[in-house]
């Protein structure tokens, strides 16, 4: 099959390439992935230009992204054209049209392009084609929004480049590809307006919010949005990825999952963002205000570096993965205490623990490394996090859940089972943590936030007008009785 398309032409070092749209309906007949070639098998390792398809991201990133999102917009692919029996670009002043003086210059790079025969690779973007492909072709059905046939209207970006030979091939494919460079973790929180965990943790930072604190210069103060990591001697608080970690432990705690992009495609409802940014701003208001270290920080910035310092008593509290831990192991205190601990206690109890990571103590082979360097794994945070929770509510601990914590905590820390765990910390209103530990940090009210009006005598959110909250912690409560009923 023919294809004949407007063209544009250009030249990169040693490189003409040819830009023009095809349909996605007829690129999926027209391309092929170099996989599909038929001597595939054949070819060494060498002359394999492209990476083996990796069906997993298609199905569950690309096709739903294609079907759901109105929005959907890709950049070019990178065609291969293989021995073709025609490869012709007329410009359109060779075919007899009429161009203004004004336009001649660059009416050359300008016409129409003809290719017929051969083999049409992919060079770049094989996982796009094969996604466009499950969806024009009924491969897939994931997900609900755009049909195959509206799919299939879609107007493609193509680059056109012909085949001199593989080393050349070789290297532009390594080039195009290394030279890449993938959008950060950062870069993903401040841009997406799909993910609903980075659309509510992008709002804790804006101004007037739990986290919006600015500095004179009109810079977010005690948060890092450039980047995933602190350096020791940073005045912010921790790294934008940290508060996105800790907007999905709490959003889980009040039976919210799946609110990424990769799971929902689209944006979530105002409303229902409305609803959910009351519970986080609930908590990172309760946080500011209540934990001292951090009550401190918002007070005086200045100071963190110090309070960062291994051997300070909340050291690990500035770090990222500190935060994470805290926060998901108060999560999950607070779910198994059936409404007993509510935040409030549990921050309070939280500002007795140890935090120190030098010496490393009970958290070393959790989040700090034997020797002293952070480990932000997820497993590595998830049993710093069991940590937490055993810390300050091990008395909400089922047998089973203490003996599954009991065992790996001493199997990360390669310990007898029969060794004694971290001593716990006592229960504690805020009144007695400030008398154990000094009234020594700054008090600050706590301030209102939109999409909810906290209620502190219950550390509840107070829906706004017209926002239904769903709260599944009683659900959680009732599952939890019957559990303890049926042991016993």
């Amino acid at each position: 099959m023919a294809v004949v398309s407007a063209a544009l032409t250009g030249k990169m070092g040693s490189t003409d390439y040819y830009l023009t749209t095809i349909r996605a309906r007829e690129l999926c007949s027209l391309a092929r992935a170099a996989s599909e070639r038929d001597d595939w098998s054949s070819w060494s390792i060498e002359e394999r230009l492209q990476r083996e398809v990796n069906e997993k991201r298609i199905r569950d990133e690309i096709v739903p992204y294609l079907r759901n999102s109105p929005d959907r917009f890709f950049g070019s692919l990178i065609l291969l054209v293989y021995e073709p029996d025609v490869f012709e670009f007329e410009p359109v002043e060779e075919i007899g049209a009429t161009v203004p003086v004004a336009y001649r210059g660059v009416a050359t790079r300008m016409g129409f392009l003809t290719i017929d025969g051969g083999d049409l690779i992919v060079l770049d973007g094989q996982h796009r084609l094969l996604a466009f492909r499950a969806i024009v072709e009924g491969v897939s059905d994931l997900g609900r929004g755009a049909s195959g046939k509206e799919v299939g209207e879609d107007d493609v970006s193509v680059i056109f480049i012909r085949f001199e030979n593989s080393q050349k091939t070789r290297r532009i494919f390594n080039k195009v590809n290394r030279q890449a460079k993938p959008t950060s973790r950062a870069d993903n929180i401040i841009t997406s307006e799909d993910d609903g965990y980075a659309i509510v943790c992008r709002r804790l930072l804006t101004r007037d919010e739990p986290l919006g604190q600015l500095d004179l210069d009109g810079e977010i103060e005690l948060i890092n949005w450039k980047s995933n990591t602190i350096s020791e001697g940073s005045t912010k608080l921790t790294a934008i990825s940290a508060v996105y970690d800790t907007c999905k432990s709490i959003l889980n705690h009040y039976g919210v999952t799946n609110f990424d992009e990769k799971s929902r495609v689209t944006r979530p409802e105002e409303e229902e963002l409305d609803e959910v940014y009351g519970h986080v701003a609930l908590w990172w208001t309760t946080l500011m205000n209540e934990l001292e270290p951090y009550a401190q920080a918002r007070a005086n910035p200045a100071r963190i570096p110090e309070m960062r310092v291994a051997t300070e008593p909340y050291s690990l509290l500035f770090k990222p993965v500190g935060l994470m831990a805290l926060v998901k192991g108060m999560t999950f205190a607070m779910d198994r205490s059936d409404g007993e601990l509510d935040l409030s206690g549990a921050i309070a109890r939280a500002s007795l623990v140890d935090w120190r990571s030098d010496p490393p103590g009970q958290w070393r082979e959790t989040i700090v490394r034997a020797d002293g360097r952070m480990s932000a794994a997820a497993g590595s945070i998830n049993i710093a996090a069991e940590l937490v929770a055993y810390l300050i509510g091990s008395e909400y601990m089922t047998d089973e859940e203490l003996e599954n914590f009991t065992d790996a905590y001493h199997h990360v820390r390669d310990e007898d089972e029969r060794d004694d765990l971290p001593e716990r910390v006592p229960g504690a209103d805020a009144q007695q943590v400030r008398a154990a530990i000094g009234d020594q940090f700054v008090r600050h009210q706590p301030k209102r936030h939109h999409g909810a009006d906290v209620d502190r005598d219950h550390a509840q959110p107070k829906p706004a007008a017209g926002v239904r909250v769903h709260d599944h912690r009683e659900e959680r409560v009732r599952d939890r009785h019957a559990e303890r009923e049926r042991n016993g």
